[in-house]
């Protein structure tokens, strides 16, 4: 497996400090935390969004400072929680916004795309006639087009922000199958930010758990949870158990006395 993302005691003052991770190509990351862990801080700085930094942040084997908006731009995609687009915007415009200028990029998986999130009603229509679930999932094909279906021949990372929030359970499930699919392929790598603590750990290989701007752990969810650490961070009780080949992470009704 190639490094795509190499964070070494990474600090951004007030938002998060310390954390040492990486992510490899094909790896299905789950970022885990309460309400003001420094989550979504730790994807602006991946998204290279964040400044001033300290320790190290590289991208593909450089200093992510050092390489420009395009460049990143062909390594990784990035969705945040709150997103703007102009009404009067067609959904087919939309998803041609995720087009980097100048790059090739592969129809069929274009096609993919557009299948997976069920897009081909929506391309034709104003973004302003469109429910929040479906604008989000036009937002979804956009970094889809920009990191899966871009055409080269190294492995792209796509940061979501609690990007599948807005879609109902179809198409959540439709895309995190497609995803885990897309992945396998070591062309893709996703980290995505979720409070779906059950479905985040069933559908991940690894979690990185966040407290307080500190990096927790990291691990499979069954080892943090049993070590008590994802207790730990959100102050409430947590379980793992298994049952017909399906796990569940579980939150007790009433914390312990």
């Amino acid at each position: 497996m190639s490094e795509l993302f190499a964070l070494t005691d990474l600090s951004w003052p007030g938002r998060f400090s310390g954390v040492t991770l990486t992510l490899e190509a094909g790896e299905r990351v789950a970022l885990l935390g309460p309400n003001g862990a420094g989550k979504s801080s730790l994807l602006q700085a991946m998204a290279g969004l964040a400044a001033p930094l300290r320790g190290s942040l590289r991208l593909a084997g450089q200093p992510l400072h050092a390489l420009p908006p395009e460049q990143q731009a062909l390594h990784r995609a990035w969705l945040p929680q709150q997103t703007d687009a102009p009404p009067a915007l067609t959904g087919e415009q939309l998803l041609g916004m995720g087009r980097l200028p100048g790059q090739a990029h592969d129809a069929d998986r274009v096609e993919q795309i557009i299948d997976t999130l069920e897009l081909a009603p929506l391309l034709p229509l104003p973004l302003g006639t469109l429910s929040g679930g479906e604008q989000q999932r036009l937002q979804l094909g956009r970094v889809l087009v920009q990191s899966w279906a871009l055409r080269v021949d190294h492995p792209r990372a796509l940061l979501l922000d609690e990007g599948l929030n807005a879609l109902d359970v179809r198409h959540r499930m439709r895309l995190l199958n497609a995803l885990t699919d897309w992945c396998d392929t070591g062309a893709l790598s996703v980290v995505w930010i979720s409070h779906d603590l059950t479905l985040a750990a069933q559908w991940a290989q690894r979690v990185w758990l966040m407290r307080a701007g500190q990096l927790l752990g990291e691990g499979r969810a069954e080892t943090l949870t049993r070590k008590g650490l994802l207790t730990q961070a959100f102050d409430w009780p947590l379980t793992w158990r298994e049952c017909d080949d399906m796990a569940l992470l579980l939150p007790a009704q009433q914390p312990d006395a």
